[in-house]
């Protein structure tokens, strides 16, 4: 597998497609950043509300239903992340994001075309497209 070969589809807490060209929005955070209780309560709210969704799979509802709930879910997660000040926030340490933000412009035109980035107290968002290997070997 070449480094920029990636699966089309898979599966953790809710499904995840990653088609040629396609343009994605990812979120980490630093570990500890929200305490285990909340976690299992969001976890175990998504898998209720999955759950709840698969009465009625493969229908183009079903699809925008999923699509609403992720964003639902997300925004769920992002809350959290954003209210909770009890975690570590080393991000919020100008030579710490520095760190950061070098990193993720590293890869910028090598492995992926980054469109934006926010780094937060405690976690950071990056929107970016991955290059094909025909794209890569034409800028690289």
């Amino acid at each position: 597998m070449s480094q920029f070969d990636y699966d089309l589809y898979y599966e953790r807490n809710l499904p995840h497609y990653q088609p040629p060209g396609g343009t994605f929005f990812i979120t980490f955070r630093l570990a500890g950043s929200l305490p285990k209780e909340i976690m299992e309560r969001l976890s175990a709210e998504a898998d209720c509300q999955i759950g709840e969704l698969k009465i009625n799979p493969g229908s183009l509802d079903h699809t925008d239903q999923l699509r609403k709930l992720q964003k639902k879910l997300f925004s769920r997660w992002d809350t959290e992340l954003d209210k909770n000040k009890n975690g570590p926030t080393y991000l919020e340490k100008p030579e710490i994001a520095e760190i950061v933000k070098n990193a993720i412009h590293f890869l910028d035109g090598k492995q992926y075309i980054l469109d934006a980035f926010c780094i937060m107290p405690n976690h950071v968002h990056i929107v970016f497209t991955p290059l094909t290997a025909d794209y890569a070997t034409f800028i690289l």
